[in-house]
C-alpha cells in the first residue's frame, strides 16, 4: 500500500508534466466523463478484452 506522501509526490508529477504514456497502448480511448467513464462499464471492457 502507498503512503500519502508518495501519492501526493505522484500526483504533483503527473500535474507537472502532464499525462503519461501507457505502459502497453491500446489505442483505445475512453472519456472518463461520459456514460463510458462509469466503472461497471470499465470492467466490461476490460472483461472482454476490447
Amino acid at each position: 500500500m502507498e503512503t500519502i506522501e508518495s501519492l501526493e509526490r505522484k500526483l504533483a508529477h503527473a500535474k507537472k508534466h502532464g499525462p503519461v504514456e501507457a505502459k502497453y497502448p491500446t489505442g483505445l480511448i475512453i472519456d472518463t466523463k461520459g456514460p463510458q467513464g462509469n466503472i461497471f462499464y470499465l470492467f466490461g471492457v476490460a472483461r472482454s478484452g476490447a
